[in-house]
């Protein structure tokens, strides 16, 4: 007995001071990770600007709601599974460029670093693509020049003497056959005619209706392009140092020296005829390519040139030529490049800026605008047959007018 209890006395004196140290502060244990709930306020979406839908890889759309983050890199918006760029951050908005996919059933959600739950948009939203191939003219070896009546049919003057009729139904035909089998530009005139040059010194006028073609200028030099202005007078030029103004008979002026320039495109707006193109002079005052412009006197007669864009300053040493140029309806100048740029923008700051960066590829070859918010072009590559095609852009304006297809037939 005895025994017993100086056993159970060995082991209170053993067990008392481990339950008093086990039960004093010890600073050398570690405190808990979480000392509360570590997930932050959950985002909320209020709105999306635009609401239904944006052009994939290009719009900026902006995100309203609750409880974002300042820092961009604490934000994350997804299209479906990909990922928007976030551009700008504050707790209430997100200008989110989004990413370049094409889906008529987006599910936008925004995450934000610390918590745990989605912000989901519950309205349908589509991406649609800013550009597209338009029609499939696959079986031509090539295409040489476009253009587009008032009901927005393009003619289309492909690898042999043929110019056939795309209607905006995707109808094929032939519309007539001419006596080229190179065309480098053509316009749609009154009378349901098509006036073209061929890097020659002709003048040709296609009559639809009839079927027949003739020359109806003869001029000098290579002719690389033409417009009509508001009276019906043609100017055309190419490497003919002369840009010249042809009138309804036929008949003509050399309206403009242009002596050592190589002019690749031509456009009336507001008044100026406007050329693009390279300056093969000495004159080192003059850009090496640029964009310039004559004021329209009346009766075919022109002031003297200004410049209006040094391109070569813009291009730097790229080598990037201009390959055709329009107006939207605010006088903003689109210039197609022949690489690398595709569509350039010039505003009438004579700031430039480039038309969906990435998305569209060039070279953007006569370039023209349809009736409402498109711009055609085609892509020319004599390298891969594949690569001939025409694309439409949808941009958010509508063009200048074309004189030659809205002209009276008189």
């Amino acid at each position: 007995m005895k025994n017993v209890f100086i056993k159970f006395l060995l082991v209170i004196t053993l067990i008392v001071p481990f339950v008093l140290f086990t039960n004093c502060e010890n600073n050398d244990i570690p405190k808990p990770i979480f000392d509360k709930d570590p997930g932050g306020p959950n985002p909320s979406i209020t709105s999306i600007t635009p609401s239904d839908k944006a052009f994939s890889g290009i719009t900026v759309i902006e995100i309203a709601g609750e409880n974002f983050k300042n820092n961009i890199e604490d934000n994350f918006v997804y299209f479906n599974t990909e990922s928007g760029t976030v551009l700008e951050a504050s707790e209430n908005l997100l200008k989110v460029r989004v990413p370049n996919i094409v889906s008529d059933s987006v599910k936008i959600k925004v995450a934000v670093s610390g918590a745990y739950n989605f912000a989901v948009y519950d309205k349908k939203f589509v991406l649609e693509p800013a550009a597209i191939k338009y029609g499939n003219f696959g079986q031509y070896d090539k295409i040489n020049a476009i253009c587009m009546d008032k009901d927005e049919n393009l003619y289309i003057h492909e690898g042999s003497k043929d110019i056939v009729k795309f209607t905006p139904d995707g109808e094929l035909s032939t519309a007539i056959t001419t006596d080229a089998s190179v065309v480098n530009s053509m316009k749609f005139g009154p009378c349901n005619t098509i006036y073209y040059v061929r890097k020659n010194k002709y003048l040709y006028v296609a009559k639809l209706d009839d079927g027949t073609v003739e020359k109806f200028a003869t001029l000098s030099g290579r002719l690389y392009d033409l417009d009509f202005d508001e009276n019906g007078i043609i100017y055309t030029a190419g490497r003919s140092n002369i840009l010249f103004s042809v009138k309804k008979d036929g008949s003509f002026i050399e309206a403009a020296d242009y002596t050592k320039f190589y002019i690749s495109a031509v456009r009336v707006y507001n008044g100026y005829v406007y050329v693009a193109g390279e300056y093969k002079g000495t004159d080192s005052s003059i850009p090496k390519t640029g964009i310039w412009r004559n004021k329209i006197l009346g009766d075919g007669e022109l002031g003297d040139r200004e410049l209006v864009f040094d391109w070569y300053s813009y291009a730097g040493d790229k080598g990037i030529l201009i390959a055709s140029l329009t107006f939207d309806k605010d006088g903003n100048m689109y210039v197609g490049g022949d690489r690398e740029v595709t569509i350039t923008v010039i505003d009438k700051n004579g700031t430039a800026s480039v038309l969906y960066e990435g998305v569209i590829l060039p070279p953007a070859v006569n370039m023209i605008w349809g009736n409402s918010n498109y711009i055609y072009y085609y892509q020319k590559d004599s390298r891969n047959k594949d690569n001939i095609q025409i694309t439409r852009v949808t941009v958010t304006t509508t063009g200048a007018p074309y004189y030659g297809r809205i002209l009276p037939c008189n």
